[in-house]
């Protein structure tokens, strides 16, 4: 499936679900491979995991898609119980 029809199906499904025009314009097949990436952090999976599903060979453009915006999800010292 290509980049365009994954864009065509997201743009169709979100307005079938009611989403504005502009909340529309605003998502894209990057959308959702953030998104997976983000929650597979948070979930705990690790990056060699992620890679194998969204195949990024490395690490560091791995990280570009995680959007992790609360500063005390999946924080180190958090984990620690500190």
């Amino acid at each position: 499936m290509s980049g365009q029809a994954v864009n065509e199906v997201l743009a169709r499904r979100a307005a079938d679900a009611g989403y504005t025009p502009a909340q529309i314009a605003r998502l894209g097949g990057h959308s959702l491979r953030s998104g997976f990436v983000t929650e597979a952090f948070r979930q705990g999976a690790d990056a060699h995991a992620i890679m194998r599903q969204t195949g990024h060979r490395n690490p560091t453009i791995l990280e570009t898609y995680a959007r992790e915006h609360a500063p005390l999800v999946g924080n180190a010292v958090t984990r620690l119980g500190l």
